[in-house]
């Protein structure tokens, strides 16, 4: 549902909601999200600090380390059982996968480690990114396509830069990365 940009909140978990919700997805099936890139990215970061600091700091952890909502959360709630020597390590992801240790650059260590703000739901942080029309996925859709870039341009192989993009998303085939990319086009 996430990656179809489809949300039912939390606290709506009521049966007839659901049901209601439900029939207007099915009405809506073929309509698909054509490109989930995020053109200004570092501008919607910067805009999301602005707003609510915690939202900012949750979307930059996405971004820079192409992780998903959850993770980004799980991350910002401990950074210290995390981060060593400038790298993230044994974080857990979709399907129990451990992500390979990421590189973190030292001002975001620094963000996450004085974080003094409360985590904010997931509700809350949904609704701040509709305010740019975003979902918080689109944050991994856009990070994976600007590494894909970044490799190639640095001289690597689409097939390997493909291989390098699903290690760093940590997906187990290389055909989900591909629709990550067909998705940014």
């Amino acid at each position: 549902l996430e990656q179809q940009n489809i949300y039912i909140p939390i606290h709506s978990e009521d049966k007839v909601f659901f049901n209601d919700r439900v029939e207007k997805i099915k009405d809506q099936a073929e309509t698909i999200i054509e490109n989930r890139y995020i053109d200004n990215v570092e501008t919607v970061i910067s805009n999301l600090y602005q707003d609510r600091a915690i939202t900012g700091l949750i979307a930059e952890c996405q971004y820079n380390l192409s992780i998903r909502q959850e993770e980004a959360f799980e991350l910002v709630s401990n950074p210290l059982k995390y981060i060593e020597n400038g790298y993230i390590e044994n974080l857990v992801g979709k399907g129990n996968h451990i992500y390979e240790p990421k590189e973190i650059s030292f001002e975001l260590e620094q963000k996450l480690l004085n974080n003094q703000d409360e985590l904010i739901s997931k509700s809350t942080y949904y609704y701040d990114l509709q305010k740019y029309d975003i979902s918080s996925h689109d944050f991994r859709f856009t990070s994976a396509r600007d590494k894909f870039e970044e490799k190639l341009q640095n001289g690597i192989s689409e097939k390997e830069a493909k291989l390098q993009i699903s290690e760093i998303l940590n997906h187990k085939r290389e055909a989900i990365t591909d629709y990550y990319l067909r998705r940014t086009e």
